[in-house]
């Protein structure tokens, strides 16, 4: 028989031990057994697979066996340096397996040299990138020597592998860790569906290429605890939008999906310096310059699904910006990012969180105005036609989410007692938590509660800045229900706290996710009649939210943060007694974990005014 490599087959099949067959997105075996296809293994796995014990061991057997044959004698005349060699071999899979879960990223380069061969003093030597062959000596060895030790640590120590490049390592572990999931494209308008395939798809040289690495390998140096935006990210970040540049200026590249794209990722690459690095004062500038490749782009955003689809990405990319800072889309662009069905919940969710924008920029357009340049009978209706149109924005949100209660979609709660303790102690706010199937359905129920949390704020703020409302009694019982509303989508958003970091503490990389606890329950299956496992374990949901649980929640509890201690006049929100001291204990304990800065929203810069003009 013939080995061709492992499985190609979805993990449900595998794990039943049953031929697949493979087909796409969804596999026969599992339609026929009404149950959701998990889906296919990722490419990179095997990419971040350490076999590094299983290979000491095999050559620790042969040697042991070539020792038993040559007899004592033999085995005495052994030289000095395979002594030191099988002692650095011995010494480092003992610090592998030693090493705490909790510990900096460890990254295994694989070596095609044979360790015997090798001093225990020497340095590891530089492993060639095969995507770099036309870069100088000097300047590979430059680039190389920028990645932490980390990297090289084993290219000593483990034998008979194949070599992979540092880089390549970092865009792989990205993407397994932080790429979409099987169902990100109804979840984040497959912004990470839509990434991965296109930097499949497009040459070594491009700049999407290039800004991609500058990304996963600032990532990567931040969970070895080398900083953020380091020289090395940095100089792949500026190389990229140098070519950026260039391809701007060339009328075949100016209206790509790819160009587009590449200026997404540099807003990406800003938004975690933005974490890192306090008081950023150009922040925007990319988000300025999608808008102005998206109006030069025209028509030609919606040309293909691809098309549709990074349009919708950016759209999802500026709401959260344009809510915190209370601004809203260029005029003439509404109608673009208006365009097109919403197909899925999160499109819904999205065209819904335009209306909010332009709501908000609209009440604090008032609020700046001179009072004396309309008189008070102008002015309360006015404040009116702010609160009646917030109350339908509502209205749109109450019914998105009765619309999106599937079975697939929906929270389940799980009480206090039936999680472990440690994820009690860690923070555990109220009687129970709120769990989903996959990270990326809190992602987005997390979202619409922080929209609605921002429409009612408006009515509240309305309200505030017209008393004279406050005199009809409509007016009170609605203050009164906006009140109660507020509170519990603020309460929804501390409840779904394990769910997104579990009882982690410290830092801890996705590497070693299994040391995190996360709440999970055990529910039974409409369709098979089988019981199965809440957040289902097939969808990677513990690495994944390892990687980036923290930053989905940080700005929604930074959101409930400003609203209860504003910067400015604006009026706070009122929660019950304690609870904004535990958000502030949350916001301190995920500054811990991933090592962020003061929230950047409390210290807002005056932001450049994004122009739409090509």
């Amino acid at each position: 028989m013939v080995y061709n490599g492992p499985s190609g087959g979805c993990r449900a099949c595998r794990t039943r031990r049953v031929k697949c067959d493979q087909t796409k997105p969804t596999c026969n075996n599992c339609l026929r057994r009404k149950q959701p296809c998990p889906g296919y293994a990722d490419v990179f796995d095997g990419a971040h697979r350490s076999q590094n014990s299983i290979v000491v061991r095999r050559v620790e057997k042969q040697k042991n066996a070539g020792n038993d044959g040559k007899g004592h004698a033999a085995s005495r005349s052994s030289s000095p340096i395979s002594e030191a060699s099988t002692e650095i071999a011995s010494s480092s899979t003992n610090t592998t397996l030693a090493t705490s879960s909790r510990g900096p990223l460890q990254w295994i380069v694989y070596s095609a040299g044979v360790a015997p061969s090798t001093p225990a003093s020497a340095e590891p030597s530089a492993v060639p990138s095969p995507t770099s062959s036309e870069e100088p000596d000097s300047e590979e060895a430059a680039r190389r020597s920028e990645f932490p030790k980390d990297f090289d640590l084993l290219v000593t120590t483990v034998p008979g592998s194949v070599k992979t490049d540092p880089q390549m390592a970092a865009v792989g572990f990205f993407f397994r860790h932080y790429g979409g999931s099987m169902n990100e494209p109804e979840t984040h308008c497959g912004f990470h569906s839509i990434w991965q395939p296109m930097y499949l798809e497009s040459a070594v040289d491009m700049p999407l290429r290039t800004a991609t690495a500058a990304v996963a390998v600032n990532v990567a140096m931040m969970w070895c605890f080398k900083g953020c935006d380091t020289r090395l990210p940095r100089s792949l970040f500026t190389k990229a939008i140098a070519a950026t540049r260039r391809a701007m200026f060339n009328p075949a590249e100016s209206t790509t999906d790819q160009l587009l794209l590449t200026i997404l990722i540099f807003d990406l690459y800003d938004a975690l310096v933005l974490h890192y690095t306090p008081g950023v004062p150009n922040y925007g500038k990319h988000k300025e310059g999608a808008l102005a490749l998206i109006k030069h782009r025209g028509a030609a955003n919606h040309l293909t699904r691809r098309s549709r689809g990074l349009l919708e990405a950016t759209r999802h990319s500026l709401l959260h910006y344009f809510l915190a800072e209370r601004k809203t889309f260029p005029e003439e662009l509404v109608d673009l990012f208006q365009q097109g069905p919403a197909a899925t919940p999160v499109t819904s969710l999205d065209l819904i969180s335009m209306q909010v924008t332009a709501l908000q920029e609209k009440l604090f357009s008032l609020r700046r105005e001179d009072p004396e340049c309309m008189n008070e009978w102008e002015r309360r209706s006015r404040y009116e036609e702010i609160i009646e149109q917030a109350i339908r924005v509502e209205t749109l949100l109450v019914n998105w989410k009765f619309r999106t209660l599937t079975t697939l979609w929906k929270p389940y709660y799980v009480s206090r007692v039936s999680v472990s303790q440690s994820i009690a102690s860690a923070g555990f706010y109220g009687p129970h938590c709120i769990i989903w199937q996959d990270l990326a359905y809190g992602d987005l129920w997390t979202s619409h509660a922080s929209r609605c949390i921002y429409t009612l704020q408006i009515i509240r703020q309305a309200l505030a800045d017209e008393p004279s409302l406050l005199l009809e009694q409509k007016y009170q019982t609605l203050l009164t229900q906006t009140d109660l509303q507020m509170q519990e989508f603020a309460d929804f958003i501390c409840f779904s706290i394990p769910f997104h970091i579990g009882d982690t503490m410290v830092p801890t990389n996705p590497l070693h996710a299994e040391s995190i606890n996360f709440p999970y329950t055990i529910v039974r299956d409409d369709d098979t009649g089988k019981n199965k496992r809440i957040p289902n374990p097939l969808t990677n949901y513990q690495a994944r939210t390892a990687a980036s649980g923290g930053w989905i929640i940080y700005p929604q509890l930074v959101t409930l943060y400003r609203f209860a201690e504003p910067e400015d006049d604006a009026v706070p929100i009122v929660l019950r007694d304690g609870q904004l001291d535990w958000i502030k204990d949350q916001v301190k304990r995920l500054q811990k974990i991933f090592l962020f800065v003061d929230p950047p929203w409390f210290k807002r810069l005056a932001p450049p005014v994004l122009k739409s003009n090509a």
